[in-house]
């Protein structure tokens, strides 16, 4: 098993959160347990390799009735820390941003979201789902007196790396980057880049290879 203090392959996380998104939706739908192989249908993944993921979290299924859902989804959430409660801030209150802070994302990855903030006046001292929005300016202040994980940046291209560097300035290690720029960060600063077009440029590729066309058009 991976200890809290070792670093765990990215493949692994990613597969990991896989699983637990999955699982979300069997336990909506009431369903109590699953074996690994079925899960690995369900992902189209080896089912050695899902076991070896599962155990990493400590996870030990029984042969014949496998896994409790609660169970796993217990033990991916203390394997990813989402048990633990990480205070967010983000830059950049427009349509991105906005719907980001009204996610729930406390319940169940432990991201709060205590504050917000944008250079534009006139997005400033209003509250979105409950979170303050401050002036840009004012976040030094604001860092300074509150404890601080992760910064979430959704500004436009042209301005994330400022607003990165404002982040590394005031000691948060963890920058969440919805931009479209390439952030570039000290060592000690961790970036992981949320790229929603991934999921669909391979649906729209395996569109095009397969030479599938909506109905009623034609190709010229």
């Amino acid at each position: 098993m991976i200890s809290g203090k070792v670093k765990a392959p990215a493949p692994v996380i990613r597969r990991l959160s896989t699983y637990h998104h999955l699982l979300m939706g069997l336990r909506q739908r009431q369903i109590q347990r699953i074996s690994s192989t079925a899960l690995a249908e369900m992902v189209e993944y080896n089912p050695v390799q899902v076991r070896k993921d599962l155990q990493l979290t400590g996870l030990v299924g029984k042969p014949k009735t496998g896994f409790l859902i609660d169970e796993m989804e217990d033990a991916i959430r203390r394997f990813m820390g989402w048990e633990a409660e990480f205070g967010a801030v983000l830059f950049g209150v427009g349509n991105l941003g906005s719907a980001l802070l009204r996610y729930p994302w406390r319940e169940e990855h432990g991201l709060r979201f205590i504050a917000a903030f944008d250079s534009d006046p006139a997005r400033c001292n209003i509250l979105v789902n409950n979170i303050p929005v401050y002036h840009t300016d004012y976040f030094a202040t604001f860092s300074a007196e509150h404890e601080i994980h992760i910064g979430v940046v959704a500004v436009p291209a042209s301005t994330a790396q400022k607003v990165a560097d404002i982040l590394v300035k005031e000691g948060i290690k963890g920058i969440w980057n919805f931009s479209h720029a390439h952030l570039k960060t000290p060592a000690h600063a961790t970036v992981e880049n949320a790229i929603f077009t991934q999921s669909l440029a391979i649906l729209t590729r395996r569109l095009v290879e397969s030479q599938v066309t909506s109905p009623g058009k034609e190709h010229s």
